[in-house]
């Protein structure tokens, strides 16, 4: 569930929690936005490294709650096809 504040600086603050789609690892993201300031950002997934992409002022910020789920220990890796 996302939440968010304002603190001073004009910046809004969102989180929320994301499940990995590739290794099932469930983890926080906290995003900093700022309107007419968001750029596209990347972050990773704290256990394999998937990266997703989300509309941010700051890069965001990540955080493991759960470890992967998928038995596997090994990182994404991205395919061109």
């Amino acid at each position: 569930m996302a939440e968010s504040s304002k603190p001073a600086s004009g910046l809004q603050r969102a989180y929320f929690e994301k499940t990995c789609t590739y290794c099932g690892a469930l983890f926080h993201v906290e995003l900093s936005r700022q309107g007419g300031s968001n750029s596209e950002r990347m972050f990773a997934c704290p256990e394999c490294g998937k990266h997703y992409e989300v509309l941010s002022a700051l890069p965001p910020k990540v955080r493991l709650i759960n470890a992967r789920t998928d038995g596997k220990s090994g990182g994404y890796q991205e395919t061109m096809f």
